[in-house]
């Protein structure tokens, strides 16, 4: 049996800066395992994460792995169990299992969901640095629209929107571990610059139909990516760069007011960031800087793109992300 350090509650309290960027979404990745071999963990919590410190050539490594499985249940081809007595602890038990302050009794169906439920306030427990979604099990069971519960500590609206999904009332509603694996709110800058090249070439496609109907759908609601226009929120040079410097072929008009412009400008800096080292004093000097740049003054052009385009996925490479 392997020896860890600590559990995530322990190791959270005692190095809250050291809590690995990706820990979400190494506990989903477990969860996904967990699944796909048909069990259920029913009991999710900090203390029953168990964190491991390993040592590799680029430094240290911070491992989370699940652990104490004592209440882990196979499941039927869908999910499912009766379960006889569903335990759990309190503060973290689903909404739809626990009922006021008594647990269901028995023959109650027991499916992926609730673990999903759990993992959705793991998942905000280790971003936020140790802190809570719902304060006590009654603010859960209380929650019709996820009012009780505090967002306050998810800076980052992708994030807000994957644990809110999670820890959504309605359990059928929720995303199963590897639809939770494809959000967005777990890409690193590659990943977010590629989509936003797809979404582009998607928006330049020789179909009319699928041009139009992606651009209106994207510039609908552009008050949700900026308040009047996105130029005014560029740094001096690079928006001399976008609308001031004569253009050409190679150096298309843009429109501040269209949430495709911004992706095609987002697209275009990345593809020439190299021949930009003029501009790199404000975008940064590398891939990850650039995306930092874009996300910092458009926090909410991702989870805008991410969700207005879902319906879409059958066009171009789009399924690839979804």
């Amino acid at each position: 049996m392997e020896l860890c350090d600590c559990n995530l509650e322990v190791f959270i309290c005692q190095y809250p800066k050291e809590v690995p960027k990706d820990g979400f979404k190494q506990i989903l990745e477990g969860l996904k395992v967990l699944h796909n071999n048909k069990f259920l963990h029913r009991d999710l919590k900090p203390s029953n994460v168990l964190v491991k410190k390993e040592k590799t050539e680029e430094g240290k490594l911070i491992v989370l792995k699940l652990s104490d499985f004592s209440l882990a249940k196979e499941t039927d081809d869908e999910m499912s169990v009766i379960s006889g007595l569903y335990i759990g602890t309190e503060g973290w038990i689903p909404p739809e299992i626990h009922q006021g302050t008594e647990v269901k009794p028995s023959n109650i169906v027991v499916n992926a969901s609730a673990d999903i439920f759990a993992c959705g306030m793991l998942g905000y427990y280790v971003v936020s640095g140790g802190q809570m979604l719902y304060n006590s099990q009654e603010a859960i069971n209380h929650d019709i629209n996820q009012g009780n519960a505090d967002y306050s500590n998810l800076h980052d609206p992708t994030t807000k929107d994957i644990v809110r999904a999670m820890t959504c009332r309605d359990e059928s509603k929720r995303p199963n571990a590897k639809m939770c694996l494809k959000h967005p709110c777990h890409w690193d800058s590659a990943r977010v610059f590629e989509y936003f090249k797809v979404v582009n070439d998607t928006i330049v496609s020789v179909d009319v139909h699928i041009k139009t109907q992606v651009s209106n759908a994207l510039n609908q609601n552009p008050h949700q990516v900026f308040q009047s226009d996105w130029k005014s929120r560029l740094t001096p040079l690079v928006k001399n760069e976008l609308f001031t410097a004569p253009r050409s072929s190679t150096r298309p008009k843009y429109n501040e007011f269209n949430v495709t412009d911004l992706i095609r400008a987002i697209r275009n800096t990345k593809e020439h960031f190299l021949q930009m080292k003029h501009l790199h004093n404000e975008l940064g000097n590398n891939k990850n800087d650039l995306h930092a740049y874009w996300t910092g003054l458009f926090p909410y052009l991702l989870i805008h793109t991410y969700t207005t385009l879902k319906p879409m996925t059958m066009y171009g490479e789009l399924q690839h992300y979804y």
